[in-house]
């Protein structure tokens, strides 16, 4: 595999993955130019491979309580034969922005001047080997950040009263 080929993860951006929808993480033997920090392939398959124990980041497509739709990026691991995907992070430009981060919901806001808008749903862009419908699923956020957001919002209505 040529070294040219091997990206740093954190500078995956979105024209990567609309070039080359799948990626897959390379080991730190592989990568020389490294440093320590993770590293990641573009894949040439058209299809996710069901090979076993393997992780990909896929394309995928966000959509926004708006109706705004943008891309992102959705791990998938197969482990045996099951599949399992994560929502990763979505594109803000060439931002990369945790799906499940207050951090996002409030860039996300300010940037489509909607208010409270965040990544409801996501949609993975190649199909999965021998499946004939597209993977989606839901954002879901931790009950640790449901609960903080609980907080705040309480915290937030005391200091208007």
């Amino acid at each position: 595999m040529p070294v040219d080929d091997i990206k740093l993860f954190r500078n995956l951006n979105r024209e990567d993955l609309a070039t080359n929808p799948i990626w897959d993480w390379v080991s730190e033997e592989s990568s020389a130019t490294s440093h320590g920090e993770s590293c990641v392939r573009p894949v040439a398959d058209k299809f996710i491979s069901r090979r076993p124990f393997h992780q990909y980041l896929v394309a995928a497509a966000v959509s926004l309580k708006s109706g705004d739709e943008l891309p992102g990026c959705v791990e998938v691991t197969v482990h045996g034969t099951c599949v399992h995907c994560v929502p990763l992070f979505v594109f803000l430009l060439d931002r990369q922005l945790d799906m499940a981060a207050h951090e996002t919901d409030r860039l996300l806001s300010r940037y489509t001047r909607c208010a409270g808008n965040r990544p409801i749903k996501w949609r993975l862009l190649p199909l999965i080997e021998n499946e004939s419908k597209v993977r989606q699923g839901s954002v879901t956020r931790s009950l640790i950040y449901m609960l903080g957001r609980l907080v705040f919002h309480v915290a937030m209505r005391r200091r208007q009263q």
